[in-house]
């Protein structure tokens, strides 16, 4: 009759916590599973024992040794009952059972006392839920102690688990679960004892907990957030200035413009003017024109990859589709143009002893840097005037309030002194020399690629000649924007179009010296009757065919070099092999300011630089040696 009355005990376990986490620890104490391995055999036993007693009677030391064993049986099921009814009143009192939980796994022990705070904010007992989450932090604590010095920590699935449902809690004052806050497991989160970093996933659920609290309007969290966040801030940066740093820096500014969307003015006036030390300092907050424009800076570059705005830093009730990313990057330039306002209030009390509205230098080098850091100017100025002509100010109380032309001329200083520079740039004379040699690599490998086969002289015969040096070359001219230096931007496949011109030019000048190096006797043939026509001529090894055609198929027993279509008619050259002229290439004459970018095939490059343009020549210099005799070849016109 006792285990009904130990099932009906876990059901009102099961009801009392309302958690199936608490009821299974129960079910999983060693008291319980004993009794519940001793009952199976203790029924057998019952059942069996008339017959065994009855057929052992006669023999009483057998007898005598049956009813200890059951008695020692009957004595240990009663102690172990005794036990777990002890146990179980530990459970129906909730002040003794998070004292006296003792759960060797820290990833199950964090779902029981999670609930277990969970039912003692439901019911208001303080010191109860105090306790509970204290088993909670203690479980996070073991997971950051347990992560190498110097890594992020991940914490298990049922951390997460526990920190999402605590994520769900905040600002919804109708829910039973809302008479304590949880909010005391950030300065946990937060830990400054152990030299460790927050990982994705953990700014996740700070995120997706800041995403309540602002949607919900919990201000007294995110004022508490933003005390322990200070802190931690102020702790890290003491270590390293390093990516994690500068991540939680980032993550910390969005957290403005998630304000912003959701009109948390009171939030946005304690974060903006909350200070823990003397002279005043805000770690978190931009408060130079120089940083708020590196922050911007930062956004912008975000956007260069699609959707990782919106996968780190999604806010609630904002839905653009595709143009997420820059709908939220929209709401973290109102939240920097508001700190440009800002600047007035505080510029006095700097702590650094510098003027915060100081113009930042443009950069020296990049003009793409200061033509960005003009878009972005543009863009705080419209959302700073947007700021000075609402009533916004009547709830965000700052001071000294500054004019929308003391703003603005502040702002285009800043633009046209980035104006400038480019303009000075732009006028520098000289070219990128990685861009340059982007193209002249991609020079080099094409020329490669398109290399003729056409044979050399130690391939062919000796014979008395007559040598010709010609000297290709190809040139383009360029925008200076696409090789000057200071811009990023690029003209590709500069380097492949000059390589195929030479390419083209030195088969044509190749060819012409073929056609003058020969009496050629033309005629013309159907394609489809020009392999019968060539296997009349019994051509072997000691011909050569020279194609103009493209995609013809013959066959023949002499040697074949397609050079391609070269006009708009197509033909063929045939000639003996020992009157073939060779083709070398050799090393450049006086030409220019050609320099050699290819010693093995002797390339050539040159630059010439005007005023709006670049000038670009890729040469060789081509030497076709042809027997002084003119002697016959048939050139056949393929109709």
């Amino acid at each position: 009759m006792a285990f009904p009355l130990i099932l009906q005990c876990i059901q009102r376990i099961d009801e009392k916590y309302n958690s199936s986490v608490i009821s299974q620890e129960f079910e999983n104490e060693v008291s319980f599973k004993l009794i519940k391995w001793l009952l199976y055999p203790y029924l057998f036993i019952v059942c069996l024992s008339p017959l065994i007693l009855g057929y052992v009677n006669a023999k009483t030391n057998l007898s005598y040794i049956i009813h200890c064993f059951m008695l020692i049986y009957i004595l240990v099921i009663a102690v172990l009952m005794i036990l777990l009814f002890n146990k179980i009143m530990v459970y129906y009192n909730l002040n003794y059972l998070v004292e006296s939980l003792q759960i060797k796994n820290p990833s199950r022990k964090v779902l029981v006392s999670f609930d277990l705070a969970r039912y003692a904010s439901r019911k208001g007992y303080q010191d109860t839920y105090i306790k509970a989450m204290a088993k909670i932090a203690e479980c996070i604590m073991l997971e950051q102690r347990n992560t190498e010095e110097g890594r992020e920590v991940i914490y298990s699935e049922n951390v997460r688990r526990v920190l999402v449902e605590i994520g769900k809690t905040i600002g919804d004052f109708k829910s039973e679960e809302y008479g304590y806050k949880f909010d005391e497991l950030i300065d946990v989160i937060y830990d400054k004892s152990n030299k460790t970093y927050l990982s994705d996933s953990t700014y996740k659920l700070l995120w997706f907990m800041l995403n309540n609290a602002a949607m919900r309007g919990d201000n007294g969290w995110i004022k508490n957030y933003w005390t322990w966040t200070t802190q931690y801030y102020s702790y890290i940066s003491m270590r390293a200035q390093n990516k994690q740093t500068e991540d939680f820096y980032k993550f910390n500014v969005m957290l403005g413009a998630l304000l912003v969307f959701n009109k948390r003015y009171e939030c946005l006036y304690h974060i903006m003017t909350f200070t823990q030390s003397q002279p005043a300092k805000f770690p978190l907050i931009p408060d130079t024109l120089g940083k708020i424009l590196s922050c911007a800076g930062q956004f912008e570059s975000m956007l260069d990859k699609p959707l990782e705005v919106y996968g780190k830093y999604t806010i609630q009730g904002l839905d653009h589709g595709i143009n997420n990313d820059d709908a939220i990057i929209s709401e973290a330039y109102k939240y920097l143009a508001l700190l440009i306002i800002r600047i007035w209030s505080y510029k006095d009390y700097n702590y650094t002893y510098s003027n915060p509205l100081t113009i930042p230098q443009a950069d020296y080098y990049n003009a793409d840097i200061n033509e960005k850091r003009i878009f972005i100017l543009e863009r705080l100025k419209k959302y700073t005037i947007e700021w000075l002509d609402s009533d916004v100010f009547t709830y965000i109380r700052l001071n000294n309030i500054p004019a929308i032309d003391d703003v603005k001329k502040i702002l285009d200083d800043c633009a046209n002194e980035c104006k400038k520079m480019n303009q000075e740039i732009d006028g520098r004379k000289g070219y990128d020399d990685q861009k340059l040699k982007h193209i002249t690599d991609e020079a080099i490998r094409v020329n490669y690629e398109n290399y003729i086969t056409i044979p050399s002289q130690t391939d062919l015969p000796p014979k008395e000649s007559l040598c010709i040096d010609k000297f290709i070359q190809a040139c383009n001219s360029v925008e200076r924007r696409f090789l000057q230096k200071g811009r990023a931007v690029e003209c590709g496949g500069i380097g492949n179009f000059l390589a195929e011109d030479l390419y083209l030019k030195y088969k044509q000048v190749y060819i012409e010296i073929v056609r003058q190096s020969f009496n050629m006797s033309t005629k013309n043939i159907n394609r489809n009757k020009l392999q019968e026509y060539l296997d009349r001529l019994s051509l072997t090894q000691e011909h050569v065919i020279i194609k103009l055609t493209s995609g013809l198929k013959i066959s023949t027993g002499a040697l074949e070099y397609d050079l391609g279509r070269l006009y708009c008619d197509e033909f063929i050259i045939i000639c003996e092999k020992k009157y073939l002229p060779s083709l070398d290439f050799i090393e450049i004459q006086e030409q220019r300011n050609f320099q050699i970018i290819d010693e093995y095939n002797y390339l050539y490059f040159c630059v010439e630089e005007h005023p709006d343009i670049f000038m670009l020549y890729l040469g060789q210099t081509m030497r076709v040696i042809r027997d002084k005799e003119k002697r016959t070849a048939r050139m056949i016109k393929i109709t």
